[in-house]
């Protein structure tokens, strides 16, 4: 009899529980059935997000190559410019005229010059500019330095107080008619080089305070440059670019530009 009890209570229990475990079923078969559709989902919608990201990032990131159009071999160089455009692509870049320099550089109409916004500020230190003929000189300058043996004046590296000082002996010398636009491309570029006056630079070369220049009798190491920029027409645009180095390799970024108040002096050499 007690045998008996058992298997009913047993049958009774078995069919209640059939439509528990069917149920259960039903949910962990949905639940199967979606997983086996939302991580494909889900993972072909983070792919194109990955996919965008690394494409604005390669963008951003990635430098372009500029060709230099008009100097000799039309050398090309790395350079950084916004997210139009694709990494790996070629642009154009050229010296440019001297009229186009003065009237781009020093805004006459305003006695305005057209700098840097680095150099805008007022900070301790000095200015170099120099006339370039190669974007190897560019190169040498980040890895070297300003060096003793190849200033213009034996023995001495002159720098200004002022970046309209600088901007002077970077530009083309003065010419016939500089402002005509017949005039040949210089076949130099203008550098300017900002150079902060720290304890250290001036413990190593020591400065006559009541000099009107900043005279230096020893090599000035590229680790004392603060900063380096080159004018340049690239991809259309004719602006100030700065000069650095990435994966041991020149390269040109554009420098935010700012008026600051001065003059060209054209006689200067």
């Amino acid at each position: 009899m007690k045998k008996l009890q058992v298997i009913i209570t047993f049958c009774v229990v078995s069919v209640c529980a059939c439509p528990v475990f069917a149920q259960k079923g039903k949910i962990l078969q949905e639940g199967l059935n979606a997983a086996g559709h939302a991580p494909k989902n889900i993972t072909q919608n983070v792919g194109r997000e990955l996919q965008r990201t690394t494409l604005q990032s390669a963008r951003s990131n990635a430098p372009q190559m500029a060709r230099i159009i008009n100097l000799p071999d039309m050398p090309r160089v790395q350079v950084r410019l916004d997210d139009s455009y694709p990494a790996g692509s070629e642009v154009e870049a050229r010296l440019l005229f001297r009229n186009e320099l003065y009237h781009n550089v020093g805004l006459a109409e305003s006695l305005h010059e057209h700098m840097p916004v680095a150099f805008t500020y007022p900070k301790k230190e000095v200015f170099r500019g120099v006339k370039l003929a190669k974007l190897g000189e560019l190169e040498n300058l980040l890895r070297n330095g300003m060096e003793l043996d190849k200033s213009h004046y034996k023995g001495s590296i002159y720098c200004g107080y002022a970046p309209t000082t600088a901007l002077d002996y970077a530009l083309p010398t003065e010419e016939p008619f500089i402002y005509e636009n017949w005039a040949e491309p210089d076949m130099t570029f203008p550098v300017i080089m900002q150079i902060p006056l720290t304890e250290q630079l001036l413990q190593e070369n020591p400065l006559d305070p009541l000099a009107d220049w900043a005279v230096f009798h020893k090599t000035i190491p590229a680790d004392r440059i603060s900063n380096i920029v080159v004018f340049l027409e690239i991809n259309g645009k004719q602006d100030w670019y700065k000069a650095g180095l990435e994966n041991n390799r020149l390269l040109l970024t554009p420098a935010p530009p700012a008026a600051t108040k001065g003059y060209v002096e054209l006689w200067a050499d």
